[in-house]
């Protein structure tokens, strides 16, 4: 039952960020056609009629292919900035001071990498609560990721998240249920649906370029048309609710460390000095 429901829960999280950006590419096509700006090769597209059930499948189908490739977009993110983090350090200073002050010390690739991808994963929030428990906000709950045997969690990131994978498989074994796992799972998804907005707005940002340079070679600028507002509006959103999903999925990570310390401590897990 457990391999069924996890096999439901990737097919469900492949169509609901795949259905994103079919919609999104159906409204595209009614837009670029309906202002005449539709390359031919696709408007030939239109002559092909199906049966309604058909456009169902097609859709399905599609939604699936693209969530696949959306969800290897976002992980590939994470792994660009976990292989490339010596690359997108600016600035060589002390150890300690890197640890501190990562972000400040990347450069503008490595903080666009790290805003859209890893800002919001259970890594990163581990490193986070590690950082407020090495100053003066202590919380008992976090001391379990002590626990971990990583000489540099803040460079070791894979290491880190197999130590957090070890301890929610100690705990789940123990408790006998793991109901933990579903903030784990609710960050991921909204994480995938960020990679969503994340398509979105870049596929809007080019469009938008392309609607421009075709009015401009055609010198027929008509502020009626839909494509002169539609996409800089697309832009605006995506890039709303890519903030908005990424501080939604933090807090699931949060809530979700949370947990598994609770969990941990009160197991009395702890390692004992």
């Amino acid at each position: 039952m457990e391999a069924l429901s996890f096999i439901f829960q990737r097919l469900y999280i492949s169509f609901a960020s795949g259905s994103i950006i079919n919609f999104y590419i159906i409204y595209t096509f009614f837009v670029l056609e309906k202002d005449k700006l539709l390359p031919k090769c696709l408007v030939t597209l239109k002559s092909i009629g199906f049966s309604p059930s058909v456009y169902i499948w097609i859709f399905i189908f599609s939604a699936l292919l693209i969530g696949i490739f959306v969800e290897g977009f976002s992980h590939g993110g994470v792994q660009l900035y976990k292989e490339n983090i010596d690359k997108f350090i600016k600035k060589k200073k002390e150890k300690n001071d890197k640890e501190e002050n990562e972000f400040r010390n990347l450069n503008l690739k490595g903080k666009m990498v790290y805003l859209l991808f890893m800002k919001s994963t259970i890594t990163e929030t581990c490193i986070y609560y590690l950082k407020q428990q090495n100053k003066e906000e202590k919380d008992n709950i976090f001391k379990f990721l002590y626990d971990f045997n990583i000489d540099n969690p803040y460079y070791n990131r894979n290491e880190m998240f197999l130590g957090i994978q070890t301890i929610a498989f100690k705990v789940s074994n123990k408790l006998g249920n793991s109901d933990f796992y579903r903030f784990r799972d609710l960050s991921f998804m909204i994480q995938i649906l960020r990679s969503s907005f994340i398509l979105t707005s870049l596929f809007s940002f080019f469009i938008t370029i392309y609607v421009v340079t075709i009015n401009s070679i055609r010198n027929d600028w008509n502020n009626e048309e839909k494509s002169f507002l539609f996409f800089p509006i697309c832009i605006i959103i995506s890039v709303l609710l890519i903030i908005v999903t990424t501080i939604i999925a933090g807090n699931f990570s949060k809530r979700y460390l949370r947990e598994l310390g609770s969990c941990y401590n009160a197991l009395n897990f702890q390692k004992q000095s």
